[in-house]
């Protein structure tokens, strides 16, 4: 989304909707945002290292719907999809641009967000993170986020640890990612355009 383009916000929670995957991604993503019936409806992508259980790194890529969270490779294989509704806790480190997340379902993910100024990248993430839990959950809201000092390998600091360890028999299991369409687009765009402010007597 190029700085002349209104801000696509959702009607539903406010939050900006992704369009357009950043340029260097377009060939392997383009298909997945630009659905047959019209748009992906995607709040968040940006590229991580997922840590292992054994700590060692892992290039994805990290997607959020409105209701689910996706771990791609850079060719776009989903790996991981998660729905928000069964993730238990998210556990930040934003020194370190580390989220962990405690899952209900399945087992563990801890991230590390590739980002120039990883605190902030992190905080953005948890407040996108916070909205999708609100919608989808009646829980409180500050035993589900908890954040911790910093981040070693094997997610040490947390406690209880994460359970990070793929379990055998493992098979992963797909949320649709919603489609937005013309008009619900068109909608978003017309309520992005405000008047502009009154100049000073």
């Amino acid at each position: 989304m190029t700085d002349s383009q209104p801000v696509l916000r959702a009607l539903d929670t406010g939050l900006e909707v992704l369009l357009y995957p950043e340029p260097k991604y377009r060939e392997k993503f383009g298909p997945l945002f630009n659905q047959p019936t019209g748009k992906a409806l995607i709040h968040y992508m940006n590229p991580v290292n997922k840590i292992s259980s054994k700590g060692k790194k892992q290039n994805r890529i990290l997607l959020l719907s409105n209701n689910a969270l996706y771990l791609t490779e850079v060719d776009s294989t989903v790996k991981r999809c998660v729905p928000v509704k069964d993730i238990t806790q998210v556990v930040v480190a934003p020194a370190s641009g580390c989220i962990g997340f405690r899952i209900s379902k399945e087992y563990d993910i801890l991230l590390e967000l590739n980002s120039q100024d990883p605190a902030k990248e992190v905080h953005y993430l948890l407040n996108i993170l916070k909205v999708l839990y609100q919608k989808e959950q009646t829980g409180i809201l500050g035993t589900w986020v908890r954040q911790v000092d910093g981040v070693k390998k094997r997610a040490k600091p947390f406690d209880p640890p994460l359970l990070m360890s793929k379990p055998k028999g493992f098979k992963l299991t797909l949320v649709a990612i919603p489609v937005l369409s013309p008009e619900e687009i068109q909608q978003m765009l017309k309520a992005s355009v405000r008047p502009s402010p009154l100049p000073d007597e």
